[in-house]
């Protein structure tokens, strides 16, 4: 293939410009080609000036979901259309850096300046500024975005997993997002707003927007697919895979999710692996369920030493994974049980602790009955 097709492709084929991107920063590594990467590219490039206004994108962790939407997808926007401003928050301060590093090493590169003149560059605070007056400013979530307006936001990985675990925290990002996103955009008619995360938890920022009233497009892809799923994008090509299927073998295969899932849990794996969080009833990684009420035994103070089922039973929420997605056996019969809601646990909870209280005293009055008298 000819230099000149080779730069074209990089000018106006975002998937080839990705793959540029990544050979340019991790020369030493190899592009893992995967469909996920062309559906999330044409799911950006969506939302380029003049189209979609509103992008979800959930992938698990290691995906290149940051590298596309964060690091190549601005800058390839940026390149192409004079005097846009796009800012983009991120988590922590760390991560925030090291996109402004990228960035730079990128930047300075010949081959891209060789692609896009248009991308020479000055350091502004926080940012770059482009020849064409195009500008690229960094910033992290939580901060007061005031005087910063933007035709383009994109947040990037708003929560870390430690964090999402608080309730009060989740709520603080939700609100941060409502009061200093988008009012900011320039245009409230035409400027996009893009959230690229792995989802952590149901009322996370991903829950808290699909639950309001605005429309978004929610590109989800779970690390095994949970139903038959089907891709389409702008130029007609295809991507399909049944339920039960790996996103990418080449990144993770089964076996290494199995591995993954012993190791972070059940809890943290349907969020980040499966982009489908659960608030499981006792907050770990186990869930209770609900087997209908049996009776406590009077006689257990009387050396009954028969086996007695918990009165909560638990699952580990692993278990479940493995049995759903993996097809290993479960060492409960699942068809037997389901979800035990608040009310039944809260009813078990009292029904049981009046049997335990009544044993109790039956006990103490048969001693006492059975206390020798002695006469006066």
């Amino acid at each position: 293939m000819k230099t000149p097709t080779v730069l074209a492709l990089y000018r106006y084929d975002f998937l080839s410009f990705v793959r540029f991107v990544f050979d340019e920063l991790y020369p030493d590594k190899e592009f893992v080609e995967g469909w996920h990467i062309d559906v999330m590219a044409d799911a950006l490039m969506r939302c380029a000036p003049g189209g979609e206004r509103r992008l979800i994108i959930n992938v698990p962790p290691r995906y290149l979901k940051s590298l596309c939407a964060s690091i190549a997808w601005p800058l390839f926007v940026l390149a192409r259309h004079a005097g846009l401003r796009i800012v983009v928050c991120s988590g922590t301060r760390e991560l925030a850096a090291e996109f402004n590093e990228l960035r730079e090493r990128l930047l300075k590169s010949q081959r891209l300046i060789t692609i896009f003149g248009s991308l020479r560059f000055e350091r502004i605070t926080n940012g770059f500024r482009f020849a064409n007056g195009s500008e690229l400013v960094q910033t992290t979530v939580g901060r007061s975005q005031i005087g910063r307006g933007a035709d383009i936001i994109i947040v990037d990985d708003p929560l870390s997993p430690m964090l999402a675990r608080h309730a009060g925290r989740r709520a603080a990002i939700n609100a941060w997002f409502d009061a200093e996103i988008l009012p900011r955009l320039n245009s409230k008619k035409s400027a996009a707003v893009v959230v690229v995360m792995q989802r952590l938890a149901v009322t996370d920022l991903c829950g808290h927007l699909l639950a309001g009233n605005e429309a978004w497009r929610h590109l989800s892809l779970s690390a095994i697919a949970r139903t038959d799923e089907e891709w389409i994008t702008r130029d007609g090509t295809r991507h399909s895979r049944s339920a039960g299927d790996v996103l990418s073998t080449e990144l993770e295969d089964k076996e290494t999710l199995l591995g993954q899932l012993a190791q972070i849990g059940g809890l943290n794996f349907y969020a980040q692996y499966l982009q489908a969080p659960t608030d499981s009833t006792s907050g770990s990684n186990t869930r209770h369920v609900y087997l209908g009420r049996r009776p406590v035994p009077l006689d257990w103070k009387n050396g009954d030493r028969r086996p007695k089922p918990p009165i909560f039973p638990v699952v580990d929420l692993a278990d479940d994974i493995r049995h759903e997605y993996f097809g290993h056996p479960h060492p409960y019969d699942v068809t037997q049980f389901r979800e035990q809601t608040d009310e039944e646990w809260d009813q078990e909870f009292y029904l049981h602790q009046t049997a335990l209280l009544a044993s109790v005293r039956a006990d103490r009055e048969r001693r006492q009955m059975e206390k020798p008298s002695f006469p006066g």
